[in-house]
């Protein structure tokens, strides 16, 4: 067989070299055209808006102190740190759920033991007829020298009864007036315990003579930790105090700052007439709902002010309320 030589080599890429060259010079930029892209496409930014909805509950009562029921939105007057807002939301007589605290001080001593143990009756009197099935619940908290959940919320009337009746042990069992009186931590126990409840009506009814001792916590802080849980505080002063620090004062400072209301027991009143004014007040109250203006208003506490366009007429509701930013 002939093998060609290297000069016949040297023919044929001298031919061929033209021919070979062209499509790979063609092939490239096709190639290119038709390579996966690999940046991605820039995506616009996210903007996220927070609108905080504030919401507040009050009641009116007119000159003879009369629960008023029949007002609507163009009826009341609201202000933010003195800016008039616009209410959003309005209800009366709303159908939410309620989340009732009882919040009771044991170790009252003996002059003490009866109205206690009228009170304990009384309570779970209230409790069996304010909570629907399966809608509504309750806790029960005593204090003395320490803190203590009973029951945590539920709407089991058996569960409690029962924890009722071991806030009687407990107080046959405390040293009374020699130990502490953490009023302030349970306050302040009630109120985180409630900011996990569902959203709905939520209030906290404390028997108390309204003096504390020994709580880590202030005064301040439970009227505050109530504000933050949006919590109204019904204060029942189980007696008079002997001289020294004033209870009643106390009591009454805790309600009116957080639109709750006092009750003096000691007065004549008993604990069910007590209780049948705070069952009306709660299911013949207002809900109303803004959004402050301007929309970002700071952290810190914000004062509220909410009155009637009608002359004559008293608003029970909360001072103000803190918030986060």
């Amino acid at each position: 067989m002939l093998v060609p030589n290297a000069a016949f080599w040297r023919a044929v890429r001298k031919t061929r070299a033209p021919g070979l060259l062209a499509p790979i010079l063609i092939a490239v930029p096709f190639f290119v055209v038709l390579a996966p892209q690999t940046q991605e496409t820039p995506q616009s930014p996210k903007i996220s808006v927070a609108v905080r909805l504030v919401r507040v509950s009050a009641t009116v009562r007119d000159k003879h102190g009369r629960i008023v029921p029949t007002l609507n939105r163009d009826d009341f007057a609201l202000y933010e740190d003195g800016h008039v807002e616009t209410v959003n939301n309005f209800m009366s007589q709303s159908d939410l759920a309620l989340t009732l605290g009882l919040v009771v001080q044991t170790g009252l001593g003996p002059r003490r033991k009866p109205a206690l143990h009228n009170a304990s009756a009384a309570s779970y009197g209230f409790l069996d007829h304010m909570l629907r099935e399966n809608k509504d619940s309750a806790f029960v908290i005593r204090f003395d020298q320490s803190v203590d959940l009973l029951q945590d919320s539920t709407s089991s009337r058996p569960k409690l009864q029962t924890a009722l009746q071991m806030m009687q042990t407990a107080d046959s069992d405390s040293k009374g007036l020699l130990g502490s009186t953490l009023l302030y931590d349970a306050i302040c126990l009630a109120s985180t315990a409630l900011t996990k409840a569902p959203e709905g009506r939520r209030a906290i009814f404390v028997l108390s003579d309204g003096i504390d001792r020994g709580s880590k916590k202030t005064l301040e802080d439970a009227i505050a930790e109530a504000q933050r849980a949006d919590v109204s505080v019904y204060s029942i002063l189980v007696a008079e105090n002997w001289p020294g620090p004033n209870g009643k004062k106390v009591l009454e400072r805790i309600s009116t700052e957080t639109g709750g209301r006092l009750f003096n027991i000691a007065h004549g009143q008993n604990v069910t007439q007590v209780y049948a004014q705070a069952e009306e007040e709660l299911r013949n109250e207002y809900l109303l709902g803004y959004t402050p203006t301007p929309a970002d208003t700071g952290a810190g506490y914000h004062r509220i002010h909410l009155a009637t366009v009608q002359k004559g007429l008293t608003v029970q509701t909360r001072d103000g309320y803190y918030s986060e930013r």
